[in-house]
């Protein structure tokens, strides 16, 4: 009677270490995936690495300091009509309309002293905005005395992570801010200087 008391004594704690063990490996929170453990998305880290890499591209292209055009991919500038403009007033609207849905639009002005371009807000505070395929846009920007470098870069959104630089639109254009009486006296100036050149002209012809 004692030999079988002690066998089945020593069965049941051989059961409960093998319960509390079963239960141990529960409690313990071993996620039965890499994937659940990580909390990560098979290819959530090349979309990412891939949107960091757009992210530098397009500031590389806002800042660089060389000021090009490239085809109208994404939008056509419509004021101003030209690479340059002029104006007496301290402000400036831009204008244009949008080729494709999804466009970005990105502003920016060159900066003398540190010789690139940067970031732009135009007077509704902003230096982006999205426009959608046939529309027309026009913002208004603060102008400096003097010429004003502007820049706009125009990508489509939603395949950021895809867009190579070729694929982003680049415009450039100086718009001056003239100043009115100096402009005048300027004017003047040379109108007087041309009317006696003539003058002294007249009679050298009349010989």
């Amino acid at each position: 009677m004692l030999i079988v008391s002690v066998f089945l004594a020593f069965g049941m704690t051989a059961y409960a270490g093998s319960t509390d063990g079963d239960t141990g490996a529960a409690a313990s929170g071993t996620a039965p995936s890499d994937t659940a453990s990580s909390g990560t998305v098979p290819g959530e880290d090349k979309e990412n690495d891939a949107q960091k890499v757009f992210e530098t591209m397009l500031a590389d292209l806002i800042s660089s300091s060389e000021a090009i055009n490239t085809e109208d991919l994404y939008v056509t500038i419509t004021k101003p009509e030209n690479d340059t403009d002029s104006t007496y007033e301290k402000s400036y609207v831009i204008a244009g309309v949008a080729l494709k849905s999804n466009v970005r639009i990105c502003l920016a002005k060159f900066n003398e002293d540190k010789k690139i371009y940067e970031d732009f807000a135009n007077t509704d505070g902003s230096s982006s905005w999205d426009v959608a395929e046939g529309n027309t846009f026009s913002k208004e920007i603060s102008l400096t005395n003097g010429a004003n470098k502007i820049k706009i870069v125009a990508y489509s959104t939603g395949t950021e992570g895809a867009i190579k630089q070729e694929d982003v639109q680049i415009t450039s254009f100086t718009i001056s801010s003239l100043n009115k009486m100096k402009t005048i006296i300027k004017n003047t100036i040379n109108n007087i200087t041309t009317e006696i050149t003539d003058l002294f002209k007249k009679p050298a012809e009349n010989k």
